[in-house]
């Protein structure tokens, strides 16, 4: 039996738009190709076996973008509007005539990297390309980014995803000097957060640098509370002061609200071990 491999720290994040008129069969077609069995998670390993990667959160933009002028006009994730040479675009898959207007839900993945010195990227994308499964959910796909991040963890341990929740997904750029103190400062917000937890924060090792996106779990949903609730004049004056610092390091900040992708299973739950009851007490004979 082979030993599991270490985690390296690295994740690869996964940017997808999908028109909506597809957003059906690219739900089905993901499940498919997650599930085979439609129980036990394959993803890649159902292509060759050293195709590890597992997919930690999947999510689903609560709403439609409005992508007007085309895909690539749309600012994404990983790559602000203007860097269009970044993107894989299929402009044959949407109507790009002047005035119209396309929707499409926004998908995001991200997948662990177990393994770097054998991650075989020409391998993969021959391998996938042969693939009809693959290539069937791959044609429902606008458009495609996608980036090595390095984990970046301040809030240990990390709490497992809850798929009734919402999520929040904050991208950041920041000038070059000022990331460091960003992520220093960010670690005094977690005795405010309340029911805002931390799922991961990766910076960018491709694409844009200098690149902070962190992922959220809340029962609350919209941006970070201005001031928590409940919370002293004293504590509140602290929050908002820190707010304000940790806003002044970033250059450009967007925030996006997404509930759990429909075709990733849930968390499976820790197995429950049942008490055993309590014999009764023997009466004192006499």
């Amino acid at each position: 039996m082979s030993k599991p491999k270490p985690d390296t720290g690295y994740l690869l994040i996964v940017d997808m738009y999908v028109a909506r008129q597809n957003v059906a069969k690219f739900e089905q077609r993901m499940r498919k190709f997650l599930y085979p069995d439609g129980e036990t998670e394959a993803a890649f390993t159902r292509i060759d076996s050293t195709f590890d990667n597992k997919l930690i959160l999947a999510l689903k933009s609560k709403a439609f973008a409005t992508l007007p002028g085309g895909i690539d006009s749309r600012p994404f994730h990983a790559n602000m509007a203007g860097a269009r040479n970044f993107l894989t675009t299929r402009p044959t898959r949407e109507d790009r005539r002047p005035g119209v207007r396309s929707k499409a839900a926004h998908y995001v993945h991200v997948w662990t990297l177990p393994d770097l010195e054998d991650l075989n990227l020409a391998k993969r994308m021959e391998f996938c390309s042969e693939d009809q499964t693959y290539m069937d959910l791959d044609e429902t796909v606008l458009a495609e980014v996608q980036n090595f991040t390095r984990s970046v963890q301040w809030d240990s341990p990390y709490p497992p995803p809850d798929p009734k929740k919402t999520f929040v997904m904050a991208t950041r750029q920041f000038e070059f000097g000022n990331l460091a103190p960003y992520m220093f400062n960010l670690r005094g917000l977690s005795p405010f957060l309340q029911d805002w937890q931390q799922l991961a924060q990766v910076q960018n090792v491709t694409g844009r640098l200098n690149r902070v996106t962190e992922f959220w779990q809340t029962a609350r949903g919209g941006a970070l509370p201005l001031a928590p609730a409940g919370a002293s004049p004293a504590d509140k004056a602290a929050w908002q002061k820190l707010v304000r610092r940790l806003d002044g390091y970033q250059a450009s900040m967007e925030l996006e609200t997404f509930e759990w992708a429909p075709y990733q299973h849930g968390p499976k739950p820790k197995p429950q071990t049942k008490s055993k009851p309590r014999a009764k007490p023997k009466a004192n004979k006499r």
